[in-house]
């Protein structure tokens, strides 16, 4: 089964990122901070549009071939950006409109196509700042466990 989803995915290092959220929550914005933090290992996947697809029970993400190597930089347009051209998800990252001080364990755990990911709630844009969202995309990527 195949979907094309709203959502932006990256790698970063071996890790498959996706950031879902409204529009305008800030997912490129994210996404171009993580990538820029992380250097050469990372790459953009898809920006706006990620195509999911379930591989060996695991999720694969690609682009669709119009946005392919192209992400917004809101104030400046569509700009290029080294791209892979496709790779496992393994943290999906919910752009969320609250802020929780302890998120519950539960709020960690998601599933996409029957496949069980692990999962951040980050507060978007609106309710944070870009430091506070890398912060805590990179405490996941560091001390949690790989989701079983």
């Amino acid at each position: 089964m195949m979907s094309t989803i709203h959502a932006t995915s990256i790698k970063l290092g071996n890790t498959g990122c996706l950031i879902r959220g409204p529009s305008g929550s800030g997912k490129s914005l994210l996404a171009l901070e993580l990538l820029g933090r992380a250097g050469e290992n990372a790459a953009l996947i898809a920006d706006d549009q990620t195509t999911l697809m379930v591989e060996n029970n695991k999720l694969i993400a690609t682009c669709p071939p119009a946005l392919k190597g192209k992400i917004e930089l809101y104030g400046r347009g569509i700009i290029e950006w080294p791209i892979v051209e496709r790779h496992q998800i393994d943290l999906v990252i919910d752009l969320v409109d609250t802020i929780e001080r302890m998120p519950p364990e539960t709020s960690f755990n998601c599933v996409i196509n029957d496949i069980a990911l692990r999962r951040i709630p980050v507060p978007n844009h609106a309710l944070t700042d870009l430091a506070h969202q890398h912060m805590l995309v990179q405490a996941e990527l560091l001390f949690s466990q790989p989701q079983k």
